[in-house]
């Protein structure tokens, strides 16, 4: 139209309405092109009414390792030692500044050693000690005092010493001590007339002012307390004390929370197999259990992991070749575990007595410390729970990770995770500028945990620690989201446990019903883990703006302000061949005339 216009007022109008539509076309095109890069989604939620696949589920004993078989390991039994000072100290300093005791003799409360309540588990050991005694009787012992300070007032004595409590009594003159034979327990209490037709052949030292004997091998040299308590105050316990980290600390809790941190380095140095033998093990934690209202198979149903935290934990459900499943919804279709923690053997730096129970997919590693629910004993504990099903789009419409794992990833044979990835990734930067690994997480290759007594390592650690927290800090670790994960939410309800109507025997206690009611309400706990209803969430995320959508958008807008179709744009391509032919063969016809007309002026 524009090239047949009569007239320039004609071509004008063509030339503006043509200008208008390109320009009109541009933007609109340009608009599609946004739209399209900004790459947006769409999350489907659907509820699905089907079977949910049943998670694993991990249980630990919030006890980590078994005092009675830690005191084999030295380092555990120096951490421990420590640990008990610096809570003393705490103590004396809280209560001084308390005014609780305005006349107090912090001299004598260190070097007189008061009559205190022992545990089940004291350990009886006969040392030497300067003396008070009145009539040679009722002796009270002074642990830093030298023999060479005995004084009108004192003699030279022989204690029961405990070294977990550090208690002193009873204590006696060393002249009414003899050696003798008896029969001991495990605790080294011993008695000089057979019981049960026992063995009486044990050496042990007796007094003769009451039938209290000790067990003890007559040619063994005795422990002499002014050098046990007399090494807190030598450089070396000082640097002891500065290692461990309670050098300055105060607080109780802070206290608490150093010495477990130290017992996890402590243990770190061990070989696998020792840190598996000293914990709770599988038929200790798990007495009964049953599954869709059967029982379990305890021995091959639970896998063992071993967590620096928590010791030996024990995972249901581990297999992925086997596919699990509630018939029902409701705490009876479910899991239902009984636990005995034997409360009576914990550690003095572990808080709370119970279990630790986390709920995950059985391809990730279960995180106990980070993501468990705690348990306590004498109830009945409910988790209820419910599946999501989540399916994210990686780049370039997200940001998730199809397989996030590499070669330096610590968790071996787990999925990836986020979590595992923060790990791994920390570990990396801990183990390139310490030179060891953090205890706490695993380690791969011939790298090796940091040492607990290494002042050096420590505050290195301590150091990349710190890091984590300083918004300015160069650490930065890029940990995105796996594409498929399972996420499971739950509520938690309790009831008192057992009732006093369950006069069964329950677990391995052999008592009467209501003292074995008793005996679990201080060390059992019941564990329901089961689905509220069956079914479950899928949340799956698709494209919203696809390459398809933008093709025919942007057809329209071309059929709309240009009239342009595919066929059209094909008809411009032919145009174009048959233009670039006629030029050709212009040139052609030409260069061929010029030959021709050459040839036929030359002279023959």
């Amino acid at each position: 139209m524009l090239g047949q216009a009569p007239n320039i007022i004609y071509k004008s109008v063509w030339i503006l309405l043509l200008t208008g539509c390109l320009c009109m076309f541009i933007l609109q095109a340009a608009s599609l092109l946004i739209k399209y890069q900004r790459m947006d989604k769409i999350t489907d939620i659907q509820l699905k009414f089907d079977t949910a696949p049943f998670p694993a589920i991990t249980l630990c004993n919030l006890n980590p390792y078994m005092h009675s078989l830690v005191q084999d390991v030295e380092k555990i039994r120096v951490i421990l030692s420590v640990y008990k000072d610096a809570m003393n100290n705490a103590a004396r300093l809280n209560d001084k500044s308390g005014g609780k005791n305005e006349d107090y003799d912090e001299e004598e409360e260190t070097t007189t050693q008061k009559r205190t309540k022992r545990s089940d588990n004291s350990n009886f050991e006969p040392a030497l000690s300067v003396c008070s005694c009145e009539d040679n009787e009722d002796c009270l012992a002074n642990t830093t005092a030298i023999p060479e300070e005995i004084t009108h007032d004192s003699t030279m004595c022989i204690c029961s010493f405990d070294r977990e409590s550090e208690d002193t009594w009873p204590c006696y003159s060393q002249e009414d001590w003899y050696n003798t034979t008896c029969q001991c327990n495990e605790h080294s209490y011993c008695s000089k007339e057979s019981k049960d037709g026992g063995d009486t052949n044990t050496q042990c030292l007796c007094q003769n002012n009451d039938p209290f004997c000790v067990g003890h091998e007559h040619e063994k040299p005795l422990l002499q307390l002014w050098e046990y308590f007399g090494r807190r105050n030598s450089k070396e316990w000082a640097d002891l004390v500065n290692a461990l980290g309670f050098d300055g600390l105060t607080d109780e809790v802070a206290i608490v929370t150093k010495a477990k941190e130290n017992i996890i380095f402590a243990m770190g140095e061990l070989a696998e197999d020792m840190r598996r033998n000293v914990s709770i093990q599988k038929h200790e934690l798990i007495q009964k259990c049953s599954f869709n209202g059967k029982p379990c198979d305890i021995e091959n149903d639970f896998k063992i992991i071993l967590d620096p935290t928590f010791g030996n934990c024990f995972t249901f459900n581990h297999n992925k070749s086997e596919l699990k499943s509630s018939i029902r919804a409701g705490p009876m279709y479910g899991l239902r575990v009984l636990m005995y923690i034997a409360a009576d053997d914990y550690l003095p730096t572990t808080e709370a007595v119970g279990i630790r129970m986390t709920i995950h997919d059985k391809d990730d590693f279960p995180f106990p410390d980070t993501f468990g629910y705690s348990a306590p004993t004498g109830y009945i504990s409910s988790f209820g729970m419910n599946m999501k099903a989540m399916s994210r789009l990686s780049a370039p419409y997200g940001d998730c990770i199809p397989d996030g794992k590499t070669d330096s990833y610590i968790y071996e044979d787990y999925a990836y995770s986020t979590e595992g990835c923060y790990r791994t990734c920390f570990q990396d930067m801990v183990i390139d500028q310490c030179g060891c690994g953090d205890p706490r997480f695993p380690v791969l290759g011939n790298a090796s945990h940091c040492f607990v007594f290494n002042q050096t390592q420590r505050e290195c650690l301590e150091q990349r620690t710190k890091d984590l927290g300083n918004i300015h800090s160069s650490f930065k670790c890029r940990c995105q989201q796996p594409c498929k994960q399972k996420v499971f939410t739950v509520s938690y309800s309790e009831a008192i446990w057992p009732s006093q109507s369950l006069n069964i025997t329950l677990g391995t206690c052999k008592l009467e019903p209501d003292e074995c009611n008793e005996h679990y309400q201080e060390n059992g706990a019941m564990i329901e883990v089961f689905y509220e209803a069956l079914n479950f969430e899928v949340l799956s995320e698709s494209e919203a703006y696809g390459i398809i959508k933008m093709m025919a958008d942007l057809g329209g807008q071309l059929g709309l302000w240009s009239g342009i179709s595919v066929i059209t744009c094909c008809e411009f391509v032919c145009l174009f061949f048959e233009l670039m032919y006629m030029v050709l063969m212009h040139h052609y016809t030409a260069y061929k005339r010029r030959l021709w007309e050459q040839s036929r002026n030359e002279p023959w």
